[in-house]
């Protein structure tokens, strides 16, 4: 066989294990329907919530999924490199197990949003932000699409006065803070019986301490807590528990101060 026809002939074989719909390789698990059309995992999670309908032949899938055991034991014996490999992952992988690397990948920066939406004057629960990107772009996202400029700051730690009295129907309010050359994302909210005040630094992976001092009118306590990166599986924000309604909203010259920095 000639050097052309093998590269046609591995080119073919390559788009029989790509996924129809998303068009990315196939990866285990890989489903099919009564005649044999497979798609990837994630796909059809999607197409069993929306419309279980093969979308090559139109048949409804059956109520137990099927696998395609051949399909994935093929999988096995092709490589694969990592989707990071060009931020310098260099990990051996096949596609039957590239998708399971790639979850837990540590040149992975992608993060979600931590922002949440809520919609103005309407009894709606919030709903937090789709974007999902790089940590490189986040602030710009925040600056963008939440009018969430960064307060410099060039101490050790940072005090926020989130002001008198705090409205019965207020809701959430958050600020975006540089301590020690970290960027802070800080959020107040209302949702349930008691305010929550939630830290968040944005960093992948490492670990910190996050130190509050809290003053509420005559009182005040400090209260510290481990913060985690955006990509820790342990967790990533730290919520401090601040009071009910009935002791934060006491009186019209009540004010809440915080003052945050991390170790």
């Amino acid at each position: 066989m000639s050097k052309r026809k093998r590269s046609e002939a591995s080119r073919d074989i390559m788009n029989k294990l790509t996924c129809p719909i998303c068009v990315d390789y196939f990866s285990k698990p890989t489903y099919q329907c009564s005649k044999g059309h497979s798609i990837c995992a994630g796909c059809y999670q999607n197409l069993s919530r929306l419309n279980p309908i093969c979308p090559l032949c139109r048949i409804r899938y059956p109520p137990t999924p099927i696998r395609n055991f051949l399909l994935e034991s093929m999988l096995e014996t092709y490589p694969s490199s990592c989707k990071y490999a060009k931020d310098g992952c260099k990990e051996t992988l096949n596609l039957s197990n590239r998708h399971d690397h790639e979850k837990s990948c540590p040149f992975d920066k992608e993060v979600n949003c931590p922002v949440f939406n809520f919609i103005a004057n309407e009894n709606t629960p919030p709903d937090m932000c789709k974007w999902r990107n790089s940590i490189d772009k986040l602030i710009e996202h925040f600056q963008s699409d939440h009018n969430l400029n960064p307060e410099e700051n060039s101490q050790s730690s940072v005090t926020l006065n989130w002001g008198k009295t705090l409205n019965s129907d207020f809701m959430y309010r958050k600020k975006l803070v540089v301590i020690k050359e970290k960027y802070v994302l800080v959020t107040l909210s209302h949702l349930f019986e008691a305010y929550e005040l939630g830290v968040m630094v944005l960093t992948l992976n490492k670990r910190c301490d996050v130190n509050v001092k809290i003053k509420s009118g005559e009182m005040f306590y400090k209260m510290v807590k481990p913060c985690f990166g955006m990509k820790s599986v342990v967790g990533d924000v730290c919520i401090f528990t601040l009071g009910t309604v009935e002791l934060l909203v006491l009186e019209d010259k009540l004010e809440l101060i915080t003052k945050i920095s991390i170790d």
